[in-house]
């Protein structure tokens, strides 16, 4: 029996239902308490550590590169810019495009909105 598409199916929606930012966010869910590591906001200390990039003048990170922290970085970056995105953040975008409009030329999913 194949259970990935169940689980897949549950920690979706555990995700969205713990998610302030989700439209089915549920307040009465206490499972953070039980397993407060596994719900660490990572999308924090990305945002950080990509405005930091951006204020060192570094590259953009791609979501296409081979090096593992790049790529995820990259795809991160794209969520939190892209207006479509469930963990776009209004923000981050105006902060991080402030810093390096040259990372968001030329981006065709960017020109859509």
């Amino acid at each position: 029996m194949n259970l990935k598409p169940c689980r897949k199916r549950l920690g979706k929606a555990l995700s969205h239902h713990t998610n302030k930012s989700n439209n089915t966010y549920d307040q009465d869910i206490e499972i953070r308490n039980l397993s407060s590591n596994r719900f660490d906001n990572t999308a924090t200390a990305n945002k950080q550590l990509l405005l930091k990039m951006a204020g060192n003048n570094k590259k953009r990170p791609s979501s296409k590169s081979e090096d593992p922290a790049e790529k995820k970085l990259g795809s991160a970056l794209s969520c939190y810019t892209c207006k479509s995105n469930g963990a776009y953040d209004q923000e981050f975008d105006i902060e991080i495009r402030n810093l390096r409009p040259d990372w968001f030329k030329n981006r065709s999913h960017n020109d859509k909105q």
